[in-house]
């Protein structure tokens, strides 16, 4: 069962499920969003933090506007413009300066 009409709550579903005398599943089962409707959400807070970003905001900035972390409003706004196309990974390739600890040969000799 989903909201006909979403809005954000100012209430955690457990203090309405005490006032109600229900349980917190129950005031979620009704009160939840519908995908679509979040789906849209989350998108145009994405798109919003690449704006701010391009109008010479820094991310701390953004951050602040958006009510997120800076790393948060890092994120949306990598996620918006495509940078994290792959769904958040930073990185993809391995780093060649770093030492491979448990599958390099050298590795294979210190423990044997």
């Amino acid at each position: 069962m989903t909201a006909r009409t979403p809005q954000l709550r100012k209430k955690t579903a457990r203090e309405l499920a005490e006032k109600f005398g229900v349980s917190p599943r129950t005031i979620r089962n009704h009160v939840a969003a519908p995908r679509d409707w979040w789906a849209q959400h989350r998108r145009e807070i994405r798109q919003k933090a690449a704006r701010l970003r391009a109008t010479g905001m820094t991310w701390a900035e953004v951050g602040k506007a958006l009510g997120v972390s800076e790393s948060a409003a890092r994120a949306l706004g990598k996620r918006a413009t495509g940078e994290w196309a792959d769904g958040g990974q930073k990185r993809t390739e391995r780093d060649p300066n770093t030492r491979d600890l448990f599958g390099s040969p050298d590795h294979a000799k210190r423990a044997g």
